[in-house]
C-alpha cells in the first residue's frame, strides 16, 4: 500500500556448528560441559604424549655405570638375559614385580648377581621371594639393599642387589629358565601419578667351568606406574629414571 512504510527484521544469522571429528565433539557453542569433556580430552592425549617422549629420552641416555661387566637394554645377540616386568600400582599398594632369567644354551651359568638401581623416596622396597626356577634348582639367594641420601633436589636413589647361586662348585647344568624371584615393593601414600624407571644391570656372572670363568648377560629394565583411580590424568609429566 502507498504511503506505508515497509519494516524489516535483519535476517538472523546461522551459527555453523564446529566439528572437532577426530575428538567427537560438534557444538555451536562450548557449554561448559563440553569445555570441561574437551579440556580432560586434551589433558589425557597431552600426558600420553609427555610419558612416551619421556621414555624415548631415557631410552638414548640409558648407560651401564662405569666398572660394571653389564650390557644394559638387551639386544638379539644370543647372550643369557634378566629382565623386569613393568607394573602398574596405586598410593598405599604393594606390588610385585618379577623378574625373569632367559639362558643362553652355548654359555651355562653357575651364578650371577643383579643391581637395580631407582627413586625410592615413594617406593620402598619389601622383601625378595625365591621364583620357582630358584626353588626347582635348590639355588641360593641373598639380598643388600643400599639407600642413598637426598641430592640437591630433594631425590633420594636406592640400589638393591640380588644375588643367584646353583650349590655346586661343577654343576653338571646352569640355572634354568624362567622366574628367578618376586619383588615386594610398596607405594607410599603420599605418591602422585608418575613413572620410576627399574634401571638393571648384572654386575657379576660366572658359567659352570672349572675354573669358572665371567660371562656376559642383557638385562631389561622394568617400570612401575602409580596412577589414582578414578581420576583423568593431569597435563603433567612426572618419569624418575636417572
Amino acid at each position: 500500500m502507498e504511503g506505508q512504510l515497509s519494516l524489516r527484521w535483519p535476517q538472523q544469522r546461522r551459527i555453523r556448528p564446529y566439528r572437532l571429528p577426530f575428538l567427537g565433539v560438534v557444538t555451536s557453542k562450548l557449554s561448559g560441559c563440553r569445555v570441561t569433556r574437551f579440556l580432560s580430552i586434551v589433558s589425557f592425549f597431552f600426558t600420553l604424549i609427555c610419558w612416551q617422549a619421556a621414555a624415548w629420552a631415557q631410552e638414548t641416555r640409558a648407560e651401564p655405570a662405569s666398572g660394571e661387566n653389564s650390557t644394559q637394554e638387551s639386544s638379539s645377540d644370543g647372550l643369557p638375559q634378566v629382565s623386569l616386568s613393568d607394573i602398574i600400582g596405586s598410593p598405599g599398594s604393594s606390588v610385585m614385580i618379577p623378574l625373569y632369567y632367559t639362558p643362553d644354551p652355548n654359555t651355562p651359568l653357575r651364578s650371577l648377581t643383579v643391581e637395580i638401581d631407582y627413586v625410592s623416596n615413594n617406593l620402598i622396597f619389601q622383601k625378595a621371594s625365591p621364583g620357582t626356577v630358584t626353588e626347582q634348582a635348590g639355588a641360593d639367594v641373598q639380598t643388600a639393599l643400599t639407600e642413598g641420601s637426598p641430592d640437591e633436589k630433594n631425590v633420594v636413589r636406592s640400589r638393591l642387589r640380588l644375588a643367584f647361586s646353583l650349590p655346586e662348585e661343577q654343576p653338571p647344568k646352569g640355572l634354568p629358565e624362567g622366574l628367578l624371584a618376586y619383588l615386594l615393593f610398596r607405594i607410599s601414600t603420599e605418591a602422585k601419578p608418575f613413572a620410576i624407571r627399574l634401571n638393571t644391570s648384572v654386575i657379576s656372572a660366572e658359567d659352570i667351568r672349572n675354573p669358572s670363568q665371567e660371562a656376559k648377560v642383557n638385562a631389561q629394565p622394568g617400570m612401575i606406574v602409580v596412577e589414582i583411580p578414578d581420576m583423568m590424568p593431569e597435563a603433567t609429566c612426572f618419569f624418575f629414571s636417572h
